[in-house]
C-alpha cells in the first residue's frame, strides 16, 4: 500500500507541521547503500538542476505508462483466448497461431509472466530454444515448468516430484530454483570485506568451479562435505541436523559443480569450494525469495 504517492515529501512535511502530528524518519532513507536511495538523492536532484519540471513529467510518464500496460494486458488477454487451449492441468501455447505482425518473444513473455509467474530471462531463452527447434526442453518458474513440444509451450504446475534442474553458464548474472532466485556476482579477492556471510549468501572460490553449475531439488542420495565440518555429510541428515521442517525439505535445492554439490543453497557451502589463502577470484551468490 503506497497510499500518498500523490503527495511530493515536501507536501507530506509541510502537513505534518501544519497538523502538529510527530512522526519519525526510518534512518535508511539517508543511506546511500540502497539502489533506491541511490537515484533519490544522488540522481534525480541534478536532473532537476536540468529539468526543474522532472517530476511532473515523471508522473504523467508513470501514468501514460500504466494506461498503456492496461491497453497490453486487455490485448494479452484477447489473444490468450485464440492461442491457449486447456485440458486437466496442461495449458497448450500454439505458437504457430501468433500473428505474425505481433512481436513473437514480447508475445510470449506477457502471457507467460501474467498466467504463470515466467520472468523475462527465462522466456528469452525459451523462445531462443523455440528458434532453433529444440523439443523436450523444460523452463521453470516458481510455480509452473514449460516444456517444448514440436512448436507449442506446454504449461503445468510443478509436480512434487519434479526436481526442477536448470544449468547456470559462467558469466550469468541470475538463476532460479523453486521460489527463491539467485544473483551471481564475479569478484576479485581483494574486493571481499568480510568472509562472515549470512546462510543465504555463499562465497565460492571461482577457479575450482566448473561449468555449467546446475541447480535442482536434492535428493535423498546427495552427500557434501559441510563448510566447518570434516568428513562427508549426507544432505537429508544435514537437514535433519539443521532441524528443518518438512515443506522446507521438499523446497531444498542444491547447487552443483561437476556432479558435486557446492551449496546447499541458503544453508551451507561445500568446504572444498570455500575461500583459502590461495584464492584469487570469488563468485559471490546472494539467494533471494522471490
Amino acid at each position: 500500500m503506497r497510499p500518498l504517492t500523490f503527495a511530493t515529501r515536501k507536501d507530506i512535511l509541510e502537513y505534518a507541521a501544519h497538523e502538529r502530528i510527530p512522526f519519525r524518519e526510518d534512518s535508511s532513507n539517508h543511506s546511500t547503500k540502497y539502489f533506491r536511495n541511490k537515484i533519490r538523492l544522488g540522481l534525480i536532484p541534478r536532473i532537476k538542476e536540468m529539468e526543474p519540471n522532472f517530476t511532473v513529467r515523471m508522473e504523467q510518464n508513470i501514468g501514460r505508462l500504466t494506461d498503456t500496460q492496461r491497453f497490453i494486458d486487455h490485448a494479452i488477454e484477447l489473444i490468450r483466448n485464440e492461442i491457449v487451449t486447456s485440458e486437466g492441468e496442461i495449458d497448450t501455447l500454439h505458437v504457430d497461431r501468433i500473428d505474425k505482425a505481433f512481436p513473437l518473444n514480447f508475445v510470449i513473455f506477457e502471457l507467460m509472466n501474467a498466467s504463470y509467474s515466467f520472468k523475462g530471462d527465462v522466456t528469452d531463452a525459451l523462445f531462443r530454444a523455440l528458434e532453433q527447434g529444440v523439443t523436450g526442453k523444460r523452463f521453470y518458474s516458481k510455480s509452473h515448468v514449460a516444456t517444448l513440444d514440436r512448436g507449442k509451450v506446454l504449461i503445468t504446475p510443478i509436480a512434487e516430484n519434479d526436481m526442477c534442474e536448470g544449468t547456470i553458464a559462467e558469466g550469468a548474472v541470475r538463476g532460479y530454483c523453486g521460489n527463491s532466485a539467485l544473483y551471481f556476482e564475479w569478484q576479485d579477492i581483494d574486493t571481499i570485506e568480510s568472509r562472515d556471510v549470512p546462510p543465504g549468501v555463499a562465497l565460492l572460490d571461482a577457479d575450482k568451479l566448473t561449468f555449467p553449475l546446475v541447480v535442482r531439488r536434492w535428493n535423498p542420495g546427495d552427500s557434501f562435505i559441510p563448510f566447518g565440518m570434516e568428513g562427508r555429510k549426507k544432505v537429508s541428515d544435514f537437514l535433519i541436523d539443521e532441524k528443518v521442517s518438512l515443506p522446507e525439505k521438499n523446497r531444498q535445492f542444491v547447487l552443483l559443480s561437476g556432479g558435486e554439490i557446492v551449496w546447499v543453497v541458503g544453508r551451507r557451502i561445500d568446504a572444498r569450494y570455500a575461500l583459502t589463502r590461495g584464492t584469487e577470484n570469488v563468485l559471490r551468490i546472494v539467494r533471494e525469495v522471490i
